[in-house]
C-alpha cells in the first residue's frame, strides 16, 4: 500500500506541476486582461474534466478496482471510450462559444476545443492504471506529458509575443501525446461506441456523482464572488494566499486520493468493519498531517513569509489557523465519502454534498461580512460539517449492520 501511495503522490505532484507550468508561463507572458482570458479557458477545461471524472472514472474506481485483468480491460475500454465522446461533446461546445465570443478568449477556447478529447483521455488513463494497481504507468504517462511540454514552454518564455491559443495548443498537444501513449501502455483502444452503454450500466452512480461534484464546484465559485461583494477583493486574495500556503499538503492528499477508493474496495472485501477502521485511519492521519503542516507554516519568520508571498503574507498568515481547521474538516469529509463510494452510495453522497455546499456558502459569506477572511475560512469549515457528520454516521450504520 505504501508503494502504491507513493506512486499516487508522485503522479499527482507531476500532474499538478504540468498545470502549474502553463499557468506560470501565462502569468509571465500576458497582461492582466489576457491572463483573465487564460483563466476562463482553464476553468472551462476543469469543468469538463470534473464532469468526465464523475461520469466515467468514478464507476470504474468503485466497481472494477482490483478486478480480474480481462474484466478490467473491458471496463477500461468502455470508460475511456466515454472520455473520448465527452471530449468531443466539449469540443463542440467550446467551438460554439469561440464563435460567439471571438477575441483572445474565443481563440483560446478554440485551441482548447481541438485538444480536449486527448486531454480528457489522458486523465482517464491515469485513473484506469491506478484502479488496477499500476500507478507507475500513470506516473510515466504524466512524465511523458511533462517531457514534451516543458521544452516547448521554455521556447515560449524566450519569445516575447506569443498568442494565447499557442500556449493552450502546446499544453493540449503534449497531453494528447500522453493519451496515445496510454493506448500503448494499456494495450487496448478506447471504445467510443460503448459510451452510452457505460452511462446506462452505471446510471445509479454517475448522475448523482456528477451533480454532487458540479454543485460543489459552482458553490465554491459563487462564494468567491459573494465574498468579494460583501468584503472586498482583498479578502478573497487573503483566502487564496492561505490556500496556496497549504497547497503542498493538499497536493499530497490528492495523490493519496488516487488510490483511496481502490484500496478501500480491497479492505471492504476483507470485511465491512475493516473498511470502517481504514477510513478512520485515513481521515485521522490526514487531519493530523494538515494540523502539523499548518503549525509549521504559521511559525515561519515574517521575513521569510514576505519573501514567499510579498505583500500577501500578512493576510495569509492571519487566515492560516482557521484555514487549517477548514482543511481538516474537508479531509475528514473526503475520508468518509471514500467509504461511501466503495459502497456505491451515490444518493447519500449527493445529499450530503448539497447540504455542505449550502452551509459553506452561507457561513463563509456571512463570516466574511462579519469578520473578514479569518471568519470566512472558519465559516467554510463549520459549514462543511453539515456534510461531514452525517456522512460518517451513514458510513458507520452501513458498515455495522448485523450480518443477515
Amino acid at each position: 500500500m505504501a508503494r502504491r501511495a507513493g506512486w499516487g503522490v508522485a503522479d499527482q505532484a507531476l500532474s499538478s506541476l504540468t498545470n502549474f507550468a502553463i499557468g506560470f508561463v501565462a502569468a509571465r507572458t500576458y497582461s492582466p486582461t489576457d491572463l483573465g482570458a487564460f483563466a476562463l479557458v482553464f476553468a472551462a477545461y476543469l469543468i469538463f474534466l470534473n464532469a468526465m471524472r464523475q461520469l466515467a472514472i468514478e464507476p470504474l474506481l468503485i466497481r472494477y478496482s482490483g478486478s480480474e485483468r480481462q474484466r478490467w480491460r473491458t471496463a477500461a475500454r468502455d470508460m475511456t471510450g466515454l472520455a473520448v465522446v465527452f471530449g468531443l461533446l466539449g469540443t463542440a461546445i467550446c467551438l460554439g462559444a469561440a464563435v460567439l465570443l471571438r477575441g483572445d478568449l474565443g481563440a483560446g477556447l478554440a485551441a482548447l476545443a481541438l485538444t480536449l478529447p486527448g486531454l480528457l483521455l489522458q486523465d482517464a488513463w491515469r485513473f484506469a492504471f491506478f484502479s488496477i494497481g499500476e500507478g507507475h504507468k500513470a506516473f510515466l504517462n504524466d512524465l511523458l506529458w511533462a517531457v514534451v511540454l516543458f521544452p516547448c514552454l521554455a521556447v515560449v518564455l524566450a519569445v516575447r509575443e506569443v498568442q494565447l491559443p499557442v500556449i493552450i495548443a502546446i499544453w493540449g498537444v503534449a497531453a494528447n501525446v500522453g493519451a496515445l501513449a496510454g493506448v500503448a501502455q494499456a494495450g487496448l483502444w478506447p471504445a467510443p461506441r460503448r459510451a452510452v452503454s457505460w452511462v446506462r450500466e452505471h446510471r445509479d452512480l454517475a448522475p448523482a456523482m456528477t451533480a454532487e461534484s458540479l454543485i460543489g464546484m459552482l458553490g465554491v465559485q459563487a462564494a468567491q464572488f459573494a465574498i468579494a461583494t460583501v468584503a472586498g477583493l482583498s479578502t478573497v486574495g487573503s483566502l487564496r494566499a492561505a490556500q496556496l500556503l497549504l497547497g503542498p499538503v493538499f497536493v499530497l492528499f490528492q495523490g493519496a486520493q488516487l488510490i483511496a477508493v481502490p484500496e478501500g474496495a480491497a479492505l471492504y472485501q476483507r470485511g465491512p468493519r475493516i473498511l470502517w477502521r481504514g477510513c478512520l485511519a485515513y481521515g485521522g492521519t490526514w487531519a493530523v498531517a494538515v494540523v502539523l503542516y499548518g503549525a509549521l507554516v504559521y511559525a515561519i519568520p515574517e521575513q521569510l513569509g514576505e519573501f514567499i508571498l510579498k505583500q500577501n503574507w500578512a493576510g495569509a498568515h492571519e487566515v492560516l489557523p482557521t484555514m487549517t481547521v477548514a482543511f481538516v474538516i474537508a479531509f475528514l469529509y473526503s475520508a468518509a465519502t471514500v467509504g461511501l463510494r466503495v459502497l456505491a452510495d451515490a444518493r447519500a453522497i449527493l445529499r450530503y454534498g448539497i447540504a455542505a455546499s449550502i452551509a459553506q456558502f452561507c457561513l463563509s459569506v456571512g463570516g466574511a461580512a462579519l469578520g473578514g477572511a479569518p471568519l470566512s475560512a472558519l465559516g467554510n469549515g463549520i459549514g462543511n460539517l453539515a456534510g461531514t457528520l452525517p456522512a460518517w454516521r451513514r458510513l458507520w450504520v452501513q458498515l455495522h449492520r448485523p450480518a443477515s
